[in-house]
């Protein structure tokens, strides 16, 4: 074979992590079905949702690196078949700002990359490859505060909540939501959040049978300018394994990020 080939194929594998690494992030979002009738809110729905205006309000952007601390590629290819192709990036830096604009950049070998979501659109640059698509039919491609480990009101509109209850968790008093994607009704995702201080605490996503898909636990919680986010996620597959563990460093918010960093 020659260097030339050889260098093609580096490169193309690069960016196949690259791509896989931009659909396999930990925290997908979704649109409500326009279709879909919701049911009347609770006195616990209205509840949280009243709790969750005034924990985030005031909140408009979030800067932080991301490191990963922890991986087993055989763990996480049980989540999905290129799930663990996030974690090939040993640290990368994201920037959220509300309600959807979102941005990842971080290095593959010698290679840098951009993964962007602004509301519709996602992009993906890696090298010379520079790939853009329309997700406003792919709901489960959108970003929101949830990439960052953020619950906001949002979820109201991103999502299809199926119902909210005040409850407890691990001996804690949470609001616990189930909720699922406009595009996968019946794959319910369940959010257990701290009913004092509005924190996410854990995450859980199911298959269409109700099997576990992946777990989250969010922890370690810091306020940052009175805002409080996890400063560690560690996510477990179907088996109950940990996978992996992420940890957020260099935390800033309301930095006053444009519009032209998300371009």
């Amino acid at each position: 074979m020659s260097n030339y080939s050889k260098t093609c194929l580096s490169f193309c594998a690069h960016v196949k992590i690259a791509l896989g690494a931009a659909a396999a992030l930990l925290f997908s979002v979704s649109l409500c079905s326009a279709a879909q009738t919701a049911p009347a809110s609770s006195a616990d729905e209205l509840q949280l949702k009243q709790k969750l205006q005034s924990a985030t309000a005031g909140l408009k952007d979030v800067t932080l690196t991301v490191r990963i601390a922890y991986e087993n590629q055989q763990e996480l290819e049980k989540i999905g078949k290129d799930f663990g192709m996030a974690y090939k990036f040993s640290s990368s830096k994201l920037e959220f700002k509300f309600p959807d604009k979102f941005k990842m950049t971080g290095k593959t070998g010698l290679m840098n990359v951009t993964y962007l979501v602004t509301g519709t659109t996602r992009r993906v640059k890696a090298g010379f490859v520079n790939k853009t698509e329309d997700i406003s039919q792919k709901p489960h491609k959108r970003r929101s505060a949830l990439d960052v480990g953020l619950v906001d009101p949002s979820i109201w509109t991103q999502y299809h909540i199926d119902s909210v209850s005040l409850t407890t968790d691990d001996q804690r008093p949470v609001y616990l939501v189930v909720m699922a994607r406009s595009n996968a009704l019946h794959k319910k995702i369940k959010l257990y959040i701290d009913a004092s201080q509005m924190r996410l605490m854990k995450r859980e996503n199911f298959e269409d049978d109700g099997s576990l898909i992946a777990r989250y636990i969010y922890s370690k919680h810091r306020s940052f300018d009175g805002f409080l986010l996890p400063t560690e996620i560690r996510v477990y597959n179907e088996d109950e394994k940990l996978a992996g563990t992420s940890e957020y460093t260099s935390v800033q918010v309301n930095t006053g990020l444009p519009d032209s960093t998300f371009k």
